[in-house]
């Protein structure tokens, strides 16, 4: 479900609500009207929008339920938790460098060591180590090459996937060993912001930073609609910087490593070529 349905869903909740209708079977009705189509399908359980309402419906209190219908009809997320990354540029890059070694590296391998080699065969000389070193090994340095390639790119992806802002992202093997603490610690103040209208209570041992705040601004009678869009955009702005630096900073390494890779291809190649030249 995206964000203008949850919001208009919210919306219409309020307004339609009555004393003969429970919360959950008028959101019901709502939700699966043709007037809810408008703003857009409902196909993802497991968006947070989703999880919201089910969260709504869920509510024990009818009064608690009500509060937080009026507290995200009030915020309007559906902006605010869709901005892309700019991924594109980073993986296009990535791409380029990756086939430009390929290339590379090829034309090595079948065009030039062969024929290196047969020279110094002709002539009876010593292989110089590099070029056998190289020949030896190239399958085994592409496929190191092709393995942080392809890890840089499903991070990539796995980046572009917790900007959707989906439940249980962040209990993979891959965010939880190669994502930055500051990109996990955003992303979990952004749900916990998200979901304070709907949480059920807890103790004070269990209770997040953002739940206290959000508690205390509760209390002494804050809009708490307005602190919580304030919170999820300043973190979400942290979240969006800090993963496009991790990205930056896999391509960088990537790039070094091709070059270093290539250096020492052109380096093996020119050296028999010295050699040869002297022996001529």
């Amino acid at each position: 479900m995206n964000w203008e349905r949850f919001h208009y869903i919210c919306r219409r909740t309020l307004k339609e609500l009555n004393d003969n209708e429970t919360i959950n079977e008028c959101i019901e009705r709502i939700e699966h009207s043709t007037g809810s189509d408008c703003y857009g399908e409902s196909v993802t359980n497991n968006s947070i929008s989703k999880h919201l309402l089910i969260k709504i419906k869920n509510k024990s209190e009818r009064t608690e339920a009500v509060k937080a219908l009026h507290i995200y009809s009030e915020i309007d997320f559906s902006n605010l938790l869709t901005e892309p990354m700019h991924f594109k540029r980073v993986i296009i890059y990535l791409l380029l460098v990756f086939i430009v070694f390929i290339c590379i590296s090829g034309i090595y391998h079948f065009m030039v060591t062969p024929a290196f080699l047969d020279a110094f065969k002709s002539f009876e000389l010593t292989m110089p180590s590099e070029l056998v070193f190289y020949q030896d090994y190239w399958i085994h340095i592409i496929s190191v090459i092709l393995i942080l390639m392809l890890l840089s790119l499903y991070i990539g992806y796995i980046l572009k996937s917790i900007l959707t802002f989906k439940i249980n992202q962040l209990d993979s093997t891959v965010v939880r060993f190669f994502l930055f603490k500051q990109i996990k610690s955003s992303y979990s103040k952004i749900l916990d912001a998200i979901s304070y209208p709907v949480s059920v209570t807890k103790s004070n041992s269990q209770l997040s930073s953002i739940d206290e705040h959000l508690n205390g601004v509760e209390k002494i009678g804050m809009n708490l609609a307005t602190e919580i869009y304030s919170i999820v955009e300043f973190e979400r702005k942290r979240l969006v910087l800090q993963s496009e630096r991790l990205m930056r900073i896999l391509s960088v390494l990537i790039a070094i490593a091709v070059i270093s890779v290539i250096f020492n291809f052109v380096a093996s190649a020119y050296s028999p070529m010295f050699v040869l030249g002297e022996i001529m």
